[in-house]
């Protein structure tokens, strides 16, 4: 069981990097060949998968918020609220040098989102595999002849569960 423990941390790890070094790569390629600014959210990352440039975008938000706050509500004031949240400006703008570099970010992130559920996928198979130690530990403890463990779960104040239990020998 230790050995479990150590080859799904080791790979939780090994994900860990793989993410870090994907996020990094597709943030630096996005900035290189769209011109994106390196520190900005990752909301902001999404709409560039998505738009081919900032103008696309502004142009798209700009069309729902005229469908929704003029035609179907009429709240001028609303809609220039929501463009002055929702746009974005010229300090933020990109601009994709093409449709193959789009789709090469596009793969890079789904390359990011694949190792993060590999790396979720390690950390479940360690703790799986402590709760089945546990199970077994209290069986093989049971089955031995000796009394049986006595195991009690309690909240905390703070909304943890606290397990106890004792081993005698």
């Amino acid at each position: 069981m230790l050995t479990a423990d150590l080859i799904s941390l080791i790979t939780w790890m090994g994900y860990r990097n793989e993410v870090a070094d994907y996020t990094d790569g597709y943030k630096r390629y996005a900035q290189q060949y769209a011109g994106v600014p390196i520190t900005t959210g990752d909301l902001y990352y999404r709409h560039i998968q998505s738009y081919n440039s900032s103008d696309d975008f502004n142009a798209n938000q700009e069309m729902m918020a005229r469908n929704y706050y003029l035609l179907y509500n009429y709240d001028p004031e609303a809609f220039a609220q929501y463009l002055e949240a929702n746009l974005y400006t010229e300090e933020e703008a990109w601009l994709w040098q093409s449709p193959d570099h789009q789709q090469e970010y596009r793969s890079l992130r789904r390359n990011r989102q694949k190792a993060a559920m590999y790396q979720n996928l390690a950390l479940g198979a360690l703790i799986l595999n402590r709760a089945i130690s546990v199970v077994d530990a209290l069986f093989l403890s049971s089955s031995s002849g000796k009394k049986a463990i006595p195991v009690s779960f309690e909240v905390t104040p703070d909304n943890s569960v606290l397990v106890n239990y004792s081993l005698e020998f």
